[in-house]
């Protein structure tokens, strides 16, 4: 479980997390839970990341401490491409945007498996600083909550980034979930005009 730090000053809280999910079911043993993600649990997750994972089980292990399955429902910021609407392709990572777009990325690239993630921050300020806000490719800043029923995150001590490895379509559902922050969107957007 993740510390509950003090987010007072974003006016964000956790929830406890209660519904079960195809995901909760399949969780490893406390034993084993950083050994191994077995295929099962990797078959919930998009092709590109399956790729990146399935052949080579240092790797596998690498993702296993990085990843946090079970934590509460945390508020979260995205930078997504339009200020007026939320699309499923906003929450696919880039490894899978990039292969649906048909767009050539390097097998090295690819074999970090950070780049099969969804990009969150539960700092607005941090990440307007991390995206360079607003942009051609962004225009507007999604909140919502990060649910571990929609797949495991990484959580570093003092960062406010994480990654999210969403499972296999839960974009779809995800990018219902959020809404555009209309009011954060546009002081970013006059900020950055000044």
């Amino acid at each position: 479980m993740v510390d509950n730090k003090d987010n007072s000053k974003l006016g964000t809280s956790r929830t406890s997390q209660t519904n079960v999910t195809s995901a909760e079911q399949i969780m490893p043993t406390e034993q084993n839970k950083y050994d191994d993600v077995t295929d099962e649990y990797l078959a919930l997750f998009p092709s590109t990341l399956r790729a990146c994972l399935i052949d080579n089980i240092d790797r596998r292990r690498n993702f296993a401490k990085k990843i946090v399955r079970e934590y509460e429902n945390l508020t979260v910021y995205r930078a997504v491409k339009y200020s007026d609407k939320i699309l499923s392709t906003d929450f696919l990572g880039n490894a899978e945007k990039y292969y649906l777009e048909g767009k050539e990325y390097s097998p090295r690239w690819a074999r970090k498996f950070e780049n099969h993630s969804v990009s969150v921050n539960e700092s607005v300020d941090e990440l307007i600083e991390n995206t360079n806000f607003p942009n051609s490719h962004i225009t507007g800043i999604a909140k919502g909550y990060m649910k571990c029923k929609y797949g495991p995150a990484d959580f570093t001590p003092d960062e406010t980034h994480h990654n999210w490895y969403l499972f296999d379509g839960a974009n779809e559902k995800v990018c219902k979930e959020f809404v555009i922050d209309e009011e954060i969107t546009k002081k970013a957007t006059e900020a950055k005009k000044a």
